[in-house]
């Protein structure tokens, strides 16, 4: 399993759970994942490696629903959003590797 394959189920979990982006990035650092920051402000995860929300699928609109005070029916629907678009890219990933 991949380190990136590691971290999606704690993001999606965190993401769940979370109110706002804080609290998102408190959970994420309770659960032992460091952040990382870029220009003062919180870019993404770290851990063998460094990781973008962005490359994790979650851009910063996605973030910023957190702050919102959107139902959870439509962060979920984000998340299930996320979900499709890593499995997309894996699958694009596994073809190019099998030429």
């Amino acid at each position: 399993m991949s380190e990136k394959q590691r971290l999606l189920p704690i993001l999606e979990k965190a993401y769940a759970k979370a109110t706002s982006q804080k609290a998102f990035y408190i959970d994420l650092q309770k659960k032992g994942i460091q952040l990382y920051t870029y220009r003062g402000e919180i870019r993404g995860v770290k851990s063998t490696r460094k990781f973008r929300f962005r490359t994790l699928g979650y851009n910063t609109e996605i973030l910023k629903l957190l702050d919102k005070k959107v139902e959870k029916s439509a962060r979920l629907e984000a998340l299930r959003n996320i979900r499709e678009s890593q499995q997309e890219h894996s699958l694009g990933r596994e073809r190019t590797r099998k030429r």
